[in-house]
Parts: structure tokens; sequence; C-alpha cells
């Protein structure tokens, strides 16, 4: 008999990613033979969802799922009235999640992009079954442009968000949680590479806040701006960085065209921001492809796949990910966060030596088309259901 898993297409953000991402694991679980049911929210309405009450399934799978605190008229959680277990796929650091995660499901599991969001999870949240660390695939244009037609010599697709913003969001708490927040900032910037959980940990040490698996993934969660505005702020110096040496960088995302600081550069191109399914054809005329992780460092972000895969060589920040799975100066391009003033270098060198730059692009590509697709991905994912 066939397996059956159920996907949940349920709540839009981020250019759309999490529906593309629930077509492809679809599309893929079709294809190995499984029976796949989808609920799409974008195409009937919420009250569907009872559709899916006492029906089994092998595996039940949402991205960023805001489904585990759904109840029913009975005084029980939505999902456990399905049966089959439950993968709660979080793409950002489980702080933001904390009031999905810590619901009390039957059948509860998580899939991470992090090595230590893993270990944060499987300390502070007991009633998660079973957690796995699986990046998101990369995704592949529909035709790549030939090396010697490329068109753009830099491109970078993610999101800007001004740090100051964030920062006039903090002075407006409370006044014990703004000046908590930004010592941790401080904190944070004096060692970037370290996860804000371990910062925050010594730090409750410190003002004696109990280390419970209540009180704790709590105070976390609400110290969110911590994260966030270390996550903007690094971007923006790494993308500030390259705009005032005159390196030509074309940048496609939301928010760019209000960056102050890219204002008169005549070396910089902001495209209007595009559905996450266009993107690799941005990257497809791009000779290097830009990433800066979100702030977690043991894990690896879909973009530098899809730059792989769509011909460019990715040139991205640190990871200890990288350890075991790439080969620095051999199918990708690494930078420091710690020294971002050395970025238009390391940029400007990779382009002048145009053969070795192709052979980069190349050897990622080799990589990713047998490691990192999404039918490559869904076959890990099996494995995890089964």
């Amino acid at each position: 008999m066939a397996k059956k898993i159920l996907i949940f297409k349920v709540k839009k953000f981020c250019y759309d990613s999490p529906f593309y991402f629930a077509d492809m694991v679809a599309g893929c679980f079709k294809e190995m033979g499984w029976q796949v049911d989808v609920f799409d929210s974008g195409h009937e309405p919420m009250q569907n969802l009872d559709n899916y009450s006492g029906r089994s399934y092998d595996a039940i799978i949402d991205f960023n799922s805001q489904l585990p605190s759904l109840d029913t008229t009975e005084d029980e959680f939505y999902l456990d009235t399905i049966n089959g277990p439950f993968y709660n796929y979080i793409l950002d650091h489980p702080l933001y999640h904390h009031d999905m995660i810590r619901m009390a499901l039957k059948d509860y599991h998580i899939i991470c992009l992090d090595d230590n969001h893993k270990k944060y999870i499987e300390k502070w949240y007991p009633n998660i079954k079973s957690v796995h660390t699986l990046p998101v695939a990369g995704s592949s244009p529909r035709i790549i442009t030939p090396w010697e037609d490329k068109t753009t010599d830099l491109i970078f697709t993610g999101t800007y968000t001004d740090p100051a913003n964030i920062l006039n969001m903090v002075h407006d708490l409370g006044l014990e949680l703004e000046a908590d927040i930004l010592e941790l900032i401080k904190r944070q910037k004096s060692h970037p590479d370290l996860p804000l959980e371990d910062i925050f940990e010594e730090f409750s040490k410190e003002i004696d806040v109990p280390l419970s698996v209540v009180r704790f993934p709590l105070r976390m969660h609400a110290y969110f701006p911590v994260d966030s505005y270390i996550t903007a702020l690094v971007r923006e110096n790494v993308v500030k960085s390259i705009a005032k040496s005159g390196q030509k960088i074309t940048l496609a995302g939301h928010g760019w065209n209000k960056a102050a600081f890219l204002k008169g550069l005549d070396n910089v191109t902001v495209l209007p921001p595009v559905k996450f399914s266009k993107q690799t054809s941005l990257m497809a005329d791009a000779k290097i492809a830009l990433n800066v992780m979100p702030h977690f460092k043991a894990g690896c972000h879909d973009r530098i796949f899809t730059s792989m895969l769509s011909g460019c060589a990715a040139l991205s920040d640190e990871s200890s990910w990288f350890d075991d799975n790439l080969t620095r100066g051999e199918n990708i391009i690494t930078y420091s966060i710690n020294n971002p003033d050395a970025l238009p270098e390391i940029i400007s060198s990779a382009l002048s030596d145009d053969n070795r730059l192709r052979c980069i692009a190349a050897a990622g590509k080799k990589l990713c088309e047998k490691e990192h697709t999404w039918d490559a991905h869904c076959r890990i994912l099996s494995d995890i259901f089964i």
C-alpha cells in the first residue's frame, strides 16, 4: 500500500517561499509513489481543514506552521484529530516559533535548518518527540545563461531591514526588557559567532533568571529583537562595504530602495522584489551570488544551493556546516562577517580570474545536482518520516 502524506499550505510570507517549498515537497513525494494530499488556503476555505480530521497519514508537514495552536470545538488540538506524526519545518531560529513549538501535541516533530537549533529544541522543548536538521533544498532555473553571456557580476536576493528601525521598536518596550535586549545586543556584537542562546544562558545566570524549560525559551522568545537586529546589522554592513567600494552589485529584495546608504551610488542596481520562484532566473544571469546567513552558523541557507544550481559561484559568510559538506575555494567562496571591509577585495580577486570563478561555479552546480536538489532532500525527508 502506498504511503500517504498530508501537506499544508496555510500562511504566505517571505516571497511566498513556504508555498513554493510545499509544492516542491508535494511533487517529489508524488514521484516517489506516495499518495499526496494538499490543503491550499490560497484555493480553498479554511473550513476545509475539517475534511482531514479522522484520516490517517504516514507524515503530516507544514512550514513555519501556525496550526499547532489551532483547536476544535471539542477543546482539543486540531492536529491531534488527524492520525499521524506532524512535522513542523521551521525556517528561522526556534525562538521565533516558541508559541507553536511549545504546544503539547500527541505526535509532534520538528525539522530545522541548523544543528544549534536542533540542540536548542532538544534541550528546552521536552514535548517534541524528535528533531532533525535538514537545510532547505536549492531550486533550479528553467534556463541558465551561458557563462560568457552573463551580464551581472554580483547579485544578492535577500531582504533589507534597517537595523535602526528594530532599535526604535526596542525602545518602545518596557524598561527592563529594553535594558536586557540592549545588553544582549552589545554582547552579541562582541561575539557574533556565538549562538544567542549561549549568550543569554550566561546572562541569565548573572541576573538570576531560572534556566527552566518554561522560563528560558519564553525569555528567548521575548528577546527576538536581538536576533533580528544582529541579522539586519550584519546584512547592512556586508552590502554597505561592497556598495561603498564601487563594486557593481545588483540587489533584488524588499526594502533596498529605502536603504539610505545606497542613495547616489551608480554602481548599485536595485530591482523590484520578485516571487521566490522567479529569483533563480536573476541568479542564472550572474557570475557570483552573495549570501549573508541569518544569525545561525551551524546550518546552510537555501540561497547557497539555489545560486549553485543557477550556475553562479556562491559567496557566503561562514558556517560550521560547510566543514563537512562544502569545500572552500573549490565549490564555494567564503568571507568573514567579522571583517566585511575585506569583501570588495575578495570579490574583485574572484572576478579577475574568470576561469577559476567559472570552475567554482561548475563544481558547486555538480555538487548540488547530486546532493541538494528537492529530489535529494525529499529522499532524506522520506527516511525521516519512515
